[in-house]
């Protein structure tokens, strides 16, 4: 049990105070390939999916680190954050762990939405090769027809 607070710890503190409106944020976002004033495309929402590889980090550290905890009906694996409280400590409404069932709900909302992101990344770096292909194509016939 760890009795002093960690970076680890102070993350997921920070992470999860607001977790159900973050949660309803990430679910929110929705991720598009436009075109920038140079005609290349990217997609919106990159800075999110960035934000997300980071949740992303926390979460996996989260599930690493589980401990059993003994509850009077059954026993739960919980994520232990030290000296780091959620909720309200003065009104006596806080908690200094964390369940499982909450870590992977949160770490299957990011995993999701990163993958919508990624298959964008993949439809453009399909479509790079694609463009690249036919200009080296077109640039040896040239230099064929040149011969």
């Amino acid at each position: 049990m760890t009795l002093y607070g960690t970076d680890l710890q102070k993350d997921v503190r920070d992470l999860f105070e607001n977790k159900d409106y973050e949660q309803m944020e990430y679910e929110r976002v929705s991720y598009e390939i436009k075109l920038n004033h140079s005609n290349e495309k990217y997609i919106t929402g990159a800075e999110i999916a960035e934000e997300m590889i980071k949740v992303k980090y926390i979460l996996e550290d989260m599930l690493e680190d589980l401990e059993d905890y003994d509850s009077e009906y059954d026993t739960q694996l919980i994520y232990n954050m030290g000296k780091y409280y959620l909720g309200n400590y003065e009104l006596g409404q806080y908690t200094s762990w964390i369940y499982e069932s909450e870590i992977k709900e949160y770490y299957d909302i990011i995993v999701r939405k990163l993958n919508e992101y990624y298959i964008l990344e993949k439809i453009i770096e399909v479509e790079k090769a694609k463009i690249q292909l036919e200009k080296d194509v077109c640039l040896g016939i040239a230099l064929a027809l040149a011969r």
